[in-house]
């Protein structure tokens, strides 16, 4: 009897009931080919569930176009999907994807307008969660990430992450752009990337350890760990504008300037309009050694903050960068390059953190109020993140 009863209950299961099982690679293709062959396009709004390791043969054609996006269900009951060479999904909108785990997937793109993701190369309006990308690599694209290439409208990337090597022009180690709907003032933000991991190095002219550019966009409680070459370039976001806000988030990774002129930071490479970023910090060097011009800017934690008389667009930051390096005519210093219009309210500098200008070491002046952020010794340093409510850090 109670063998029956199991049974009964897996065949049952709320997330398997009146979905299609997913067990071949011919039975994942088939969602795309019966949809483009026969005009079967109800098999985009379908819920799919993995039940099995699935290893692709080349010439992957993803699943959902512009014309016909993917607005269904996916769960990929955490097994493993290899061989992509073009990320799983084209165009999503409406859907939900979850507990998917792609594994050294190698996608190159001839198209360098063309938006790519290994997860999705658009997500529009729909939630990601669960998901893991594994190793490998994704280039080429006009907004490339290791999950998302463009994420739009609303919607939600959580407790996700990926350890893929990301280039392209606008690049992020998870979304290469991220892209909300217009807020009003204090309006809840309906674009987030909450819990979310980046591991792998980014390349690019806009490029961030997890996001290249973040309009309207909340995130939170997010790190970023690699290393990133860009011309607009932080290690936890390349730009940020919009009524975006960014809380509890870290970046670990080294920033270098790709090509000059640049704004780089070991957190954010520009923050604009009426964004904002508040308790986190970056813990990477910052570094532009080659020739550059009075057009750009080197610091810790931002290369440039753009307030528009706005006090509290970076709050309650730190910047524990090793190096912070310039040549002689750019703006080089401990916390933010250029801090137009104030804009940095109670942020800190590491004591140890060396500036180098043209070669020489940097004189400055520290200030809570100004570009640098005030001097904190490696007591104050762990005094501060508990205060803060910091978490995951160790120096």
């Amino acid at each position: 009897m109670l063998t029956f009863v199991l049974i009964m209950l897996a065949l049952f299961t709320p997330a398997e009931s009146g979905a299609i099982l997913i067990s071949s690679a011919q039975e994942l293709s088939d969602i795309q080919r019966l949809a483009e062959r026969d005009g079967r396009v109800e098999l985009l709004q379908g819920r799919y569930v993995l039940t099995a390791d699935i290893d692709l043969p080349p010439g992957w054609i993803p699943i959902g176009c512009a014309g016909h996006p993917f607005a269904g269900e996916f769960d990929g009951r955490g097994y493993i999907i290899r061989g992509l060479d073009m990320g799983l999904f084209g165009y999503v909108q409406d859907a939900k994807i979850s507990n998917v785990i792609i594994q050294d997937a190698q996608i190159k793109l001839e198209d360098e307008n063309a938006p790519a993701g290994i997860l999705a190369a658009v997500a529009v309006d729909s939630i990601i969660e669960n998901v893991a990308i594994k190793g490998g690599s994704i280039s080429g694209g006009g907004e490339v990430g290791g999950i998302v290439g463009l994420f739009q409208g609303s919607g939600r990337i959580a407790d996700s992450k990926s350890s893929a090597v990301v280039e392209g022009t606008t690049a992020g180690g998870i979304a290469g752009k991220a892209h909300g709907h217009e807020l009003k003032t204090n309006a809840k933000h309906k674009l987030e990337i909450v819990r979310t991991m980046a591991y792998g190095n980014v390349q690019g002219q806009t490029a961030g350890g997890l996001v290249g550019e973040g309009i309207d966009l909340l995130a939170e409680a997010s790190a970023a760990y690699g290393d990133v070459h860009g011309i607009m370039a932080g290690g936890f976001v390349g730009r940020l504008t919009g009524n975006s806000r960014v809380i509890h988030s870290y970046a670990r990774g080294d920033v270098f300037l790709a090509k000059n002129p640049g704004f780089i930071g070991g957190f954010v490479g520009e923050v604009s309009g009426g964004a904002c970023i508040e308790f986190s910090f970056s813990a990477g060097s910052a570094v532009a050694d080659i020739c550059c011009d009075n057009k750009t800017a080197v610091g810790g934690f931002a290369g440039a903050i753009c307030a528009k008389g706005q006090p509290t667009t970076v709050t309650h930051c730190l910047s524990f960068a090793p190096w912070v390096v310039g040549p002689t005519d750019a703006y080089v210093h401990r916390f933010a390059g250029i801090a137009l219009d104030g804009g940095v309210n109670g942020c800190f500098a590491l004591l140890g953190s060396v500036v180098v200008q043209g070669g020489v070491v940097a004189h400055v002046l520290p200030s809570a109020f100004s570009n640098d952020g005030a001097d904190m010794s490696n007591a104050q340093v762990e005094d501060t993140i508990g205060r803060l409510g910091l978490r995951n850090f160790s120096l």
